[in-house]
């Protein structure tokens, strides 16, 4: 006899209560709000079909009205914005955060375990759910529910003037994600400057910044082809450390369990869908770039040796960092229990051959089960 997926009772619960004898819940609207723009992977591949999977699942008791760009909430102002209210369902960018939320600081700081950014997503969501009480506990403080964490493909260096070596690094201002670019950078002699990856192309156009760290695809989603002439593949790890469907408490409060079982499997499912869109969009990404005179340039091996120089003392790097500058008493069982689920998904992925339905429903079956969702987040 096959078991039935928890996919299938969830929607089996959502249609029951709406269709068994009984009146159908009233509609519950929400605002989404993504600072990403609009032709951007984190909409076309994570919200709008997860917005027209709830409303369809739902049985058009759960819509929601997306806002991109920042159109309600740059991405500086989510954190606050969501505390607020000021929409009910946000992307938010944890290590604009850093004191606020520590332990996402931490995730960040990992950036270079694991390279298939679907499994990275999972590891992470497993993690934080089920094995860092604190990290829920500091979602809650901002009235903000966590459901899920979507990672980025491999950053890559996109420059103005294009980098082939390690001279080419030196004294160079570059935009990075986080602390540990940021550390890097300092180890070849590179100023790291921190912005929101929307103000990218003018940064760059302007010189205020000579190049980037961020996955290929931004070539397109931010239109910087325009300013940036070569893409130097040296991998310098994923951003892991945001989430593209953070729900507000009173929002998630209205919510009925099986409203929020829904919620928490769509909201997996398209965070996986918009990581392994990542490398989709990469691969296209790079092939037009060379049609419009981007050069794409493999790392010298000087290059890789820095990455690899700079990855042997990161840990430890990582390990007093996190007790002095985010005050982690102890973070040495969390790095342990983060490597170990991220490693344990990307096995996971390669045996399911990277499918989003198959991982969504591992998922759903090893994560989300667990979760008591009448307690959860609340």
């Amino acid at each position: 006899m096959t078991t039935p997926s928890l996919r299938a009772l969830v929607l089996g619960a959502v249609l029951a209560a709406t269709t068994a004898g009984t009146t159908a819940a009233a509609e519950i609207s929400a605002k989404l709000n993504l600072w990403t723009p609009p032709k951007h992977q984190t909409v076309t591949h994570g919200a709008e079909p997860f917005m027209e999977a709830m409303e369809k699942e739902s049985n058009g008791e759960l819509t929601f009205k997306l806002f991109s760009s920042g159109a309600l909430l740059g991405a500086r102002a989510s954190l606050q914005g969501l505390k607020d209210g000021v929409a009910e369902v946000v992307q938010i960018t944890f290590p604009y955060f850093p004191s606020e939320l520590p332990y996402q600081g931490l995730v960040a700081d990992l950036a270079m375990i694991g390279s298939n950014p679907g499994a990275i997503g999972i590891g992470v969501s497993e993690f934080t759910m089920l094995h860092c009480p604190p990290c829920l506990e500091e979602f809650k403080r901002f009235n903000a529910v966590y459901t899920g964490t979507t990672s980025t493909s491999a950053y890559v260096i996109l420059a103005k003037t294009p980098v082939r070596t390690l001279a080419d690094l030196k004294g160079k201002k570059v935009r990075t994600p986080g602390a540990l670019w940021d550390r890097f950078l300092n180890s070849v002699g590179a100023t790291p400057v921190n912005m929101p990856a929307n103000e990218m192309y003018e940064g760059i156009s302007r010189g205020i910044i000579d190049l980037a760290l961020q996955p290929a695809g931004a070539m397109r989603s931010y239109g910087l082809a325009d300013v940036a002439k070569g893409v130097t593949t040296l991998q310098l790890g994923t951003f892991r450390s945001f989430a593209t469907f953070m729900a507000n408490t009173r929002y998630w409060s209205k919510l009925s369990p099986e409203q929020r079982k829904l919620f928490l499997h769509n909201a997996m499912k398209y965070s996986i869908n918009t990581s392994l869109e990542y490398e989709n969009v990469d691969a296209e990404v790079l092939e037009e770039g060379k049609k419009q005179g981007v050069e794409v340039i493999e790392p010298s091996q000087e290059l890789l040796d820095a990455r690899e120089a700079f990855l042997a003392q990161n840990r430890e790097e990582v390990i007093a960092q996190a007790k002095s500058r985010l005050g982690i008493a102890e973070p040495e069982p969390l790095i342990e229990k983060l490597t170990e689920s991220i490693l344990k998904w990307e096995d996971r992925a390669a045996a399911l051959d990277n499918d989003v339905e198959k991982l969504s429903e591992a998922a759903d079956e090893e994560i989300l089960s667990k979760i008591d969702v009448n307690t959860y987040g609340l």
